[in-house]
């Protein structure tokens, strides 16, 4: 798996990983403001939203998240865990590490809705930008725009520009369906990459 990425350099594959990559570096170096600039912070050791719920994944988000995962060291546990899971669909995450500081066990791979959970603002049908706190145990404020800048995180942009990505699609899958699939894909086309 050490050439795994090499082995895929002239698939589609290859550009996707890259165009998502290049995402969730943007969103996470948005995003990185967000605690201190609203005054909203996850409970430290909380990880209550990973152990009641399994999110939905786009395509590419799958794809990364498989990628992470033939990559980790922890390859076979995580394959494993998701093995055990595959077709659930009640929480928790497959990646729900209990024990983790940040109780996920592929945080640099996790998808957009679990990036943007507590970090992020939706529109309300007024299309008014609303922040409702995290019911698990985080702050429980929420935040009024009446005093906030009016260039604030947005759900569904974020969501406009995954959809957006080169290579993606516009569906979404169970996190316990797709990341299987994606893995299967990675090493059918690296398998091919190595005998070119």
């Amino acid at each position: 798996m050490q050439n795994l990425l090499e082995d895929l350099k002239d698939t589609e594959v290859f550009k996707e990983l890259g165009a998502i990559s290049v995402f969730y570096e943007n969103v996470d170096k948005e995003l990185s403001t967000f605690p201190n600039r609203f005054g909203v912070f996850c409970k430290k050791g909380c990880g209550e939203c990973c152990a009641h719920f399994i999110p939905d994944l786009t395509y590419l988000e799958s794809l990364f998240i498989a990628y992470h995962v033939l990559t980790s060291e922890k390859r076979e546990m995580l394959v494993s865990r998701l093995e055990e899971r595959k077709g659930s669909t009640t929480a928790p995450c497959p990646f729900y590490d209990v024990n983790s500081e940040l109780h996920c066990m592929i945080y640099p791979a996790r998808g957009l809705v679990c990036r943007l959970f507590n970090s992020s603002f939706f529109l309300d049908k007024y299309r008014k930008p609303v922040f409702k706190a995290c019911r698990f145990g985080g702050d429980d404020k929420d935040i009024n725009l009446e005093f906030a800048h009016p260039d604030v995180p947005l759900m569904s942009k974020y969501g406009e520009e995954l959809e957006g990505l080169y290579g993606n699609t516009t569906g979404t899958k169970l996190l316990t369906f797709s990341v299987l699939s994606e893995i299967d894909k990675i090493l059918m086309l690296a398998s091919f990459g190595k005998g070119a």
